[in-house]
């Protein structure tokens, strides 16, 4: 991934989005981000905050946030060798006493509730991802239809590793695929979002004219795959000559720190955030490969 005098010419910016920046945006601010953002998955890719942490091809910015309190940062491909790339650790350093499992007794009492609330509907996707980032795939490891990888490289095709790493899936992460016949993809084929998202791209879809997209699963349209999911990435959707619409949805299961206020999401987030700094849940990445049949249209 080539960093150093990338251009997006949808915002007009050498602005470059990361992984961890695009799923902290809310439903608005993605909307209003999306056509920079493809444009930068489909000529760039989307790197995580580490590999630009780590490269000599950026520097840090930060600017004045809209409500004018705090800064937000951000990264520009222009280099100068005299600007300093390498940023303060900006995640929450817990100094809580831990008890004998690890955790502080508030992340223990949230670890039991979001346990029992999901086990309540143990076929949702949400309830599936969590169990697996936090008791090593027990729910892939029930489901006929689901099919653990140890690490990305196992996946076989040079094609898929290469996207995935444009969309900034570590190399030696392990993850879950699903296939089309599964709980999960059944559930996404279904949803309100890729409905709508076939109805408004049916053209190109037809057409095979899309290699890779952004899909946004909101809170009032697909709750379930909105607290499981979130952003996702698809990679080649398209309407067969069959009259199926297939693609591969692919989300990487981690979290990073918001801004504490008393929006429930943004607690369960940063128990999440903490949690996974424990290696009390790991990160990992779930595809989804949906094949379905549409209606005559």
């Amino acid at each position: 991934m080539k960093l150093k005098n990338f251009y997006n010419k949808i915002s007009k910016k050498n602005k470059i989005y990361y992984a961890e920046e695009i799923g902290r945006m809310n439903s608005d601010e993605f909307r209003a981000h999306e056509p920079a953002i493809n444009y930068q998955l489909n000529n760039l890719g989307i790197p995580r905050e580490k590999d630009l942490l780590n490269s000599a091809e950026v520097y840090q910015m930060r600017a004045q946030n809209s409500k004018g309190k705090g800064f937000n940062t951000y990264y520009t491909a222009d280099y100068d060798e005299n600007i300093p790339t390498k940023l303060i650790n900006a995640n929450v350093s817990y100094k809580e006493k831990l008890n004998k499992h690890g955790m502080t007794n508030w992340e223990e009492v949230q670890d039991k509730l979001y346990t029992d609330v999901s086990s309540l509907a143990k076929d949702s996707i949400a309830h599936a991802n969590l169990a697996n980032a936090r008791h090593d795939f027990e729910c892939a490891k029930k489901d006929k239809n689901a099919f653990i990888v140890n690490k990305r490289t196992d996946l076989g095709s040079t094609e898929l590793n290469n996207w995935m790493d444009k969309v900034g899936i570590p190399k030696n992460s392990r993850g879950v695929i699903y296939n089309h016949i599964s709980n999960a993809s059944t559930k996404l084929a279904n949803s309100r979002t890729i409905n709508d998202y076939i109805k408004k791209n049916e053209e190109k879809l037809r057409n095979g004219n899309i290699e890779t997209d952004l899909i946004d699963f909101k809170l009032n349209k697909d709750l379930d795959a909105f607290l499981g999911i979130q952003h996702a990435t698809l990679y080649k959707p398209h309407i067969d000559k069959d009259g199926y619409f297939n693609a591969y949805v692919n989300d990487y299961y981690d979290f990073d720190y918001r801004k504490r206020n008393l929006n429930p999401a943004n607690i369960l987030n940063n128990w999440g955030a903490g949690m996974q700094d424990k290696k009390k849940l790991e990160n990992y990445f779930n595809i989804y490969y949906i094949h379905k049949k549409l209606n005559d249209r």
